[in-house]
């Protein structure tokens, strides 16, 4: 079984943790620490996409976001259906935060260039 203030694995019939001293309630030997927990899929991609969206926002970043959130749809199913069963639902939700800004981002920069260029376009100096 497991330490549930440390997490650290002791046996079966401990009173107290070995590591932290913690006095042991009966605790399931089925209970996992979260470093134990599997791994969401694409969680480090999403966040890793998420992040050039923001730093490519001015050109490639709008791909980056649009894939970031494509690949996290199905991460975010399972993380619907269990959402403490996993050890990197962080990584996926500030991924999936992060592509939405460079989205967002990518979106203000198309305005404005679109607004520059018919500020250009529409001056009869700059021909």
């Amino acid at each position: 079984m497991f330490c549930e203030k440390c997490g650290k694995e002791i046996a079966d019939e401990a009173v107290m943790c070995v590591s932290c001293g913690n006095s042991l309630q009966l605790i399931q030997s089925n209970t996992t620490p979260k470093d134990k927990l599997p791994k969401l899929p694409n969680a480090i991609a999403t966040l890793v996409l998420g992040i050039c969206s923001i730093v490519f926002c001015c050109g490639i970043g709008t791909i980056c976001g649009i894939v970031a959130l494509a690949i996290s749809g199905e991460s975010n199913k399972l993380l619907n259906e269990n959402p403490d069963g996993y050890s990197d639902a962080g990584n996926h939700k500030a991924g999936r935060i992060c592509a939405i800004i460079g989205l967002i981002l990518s979106g203000l920069f198309l305005i404005y260039y679109i607004a520059i260029v018919g500020l250009y376009a529409s001056n009869p100096y700059y021909y």
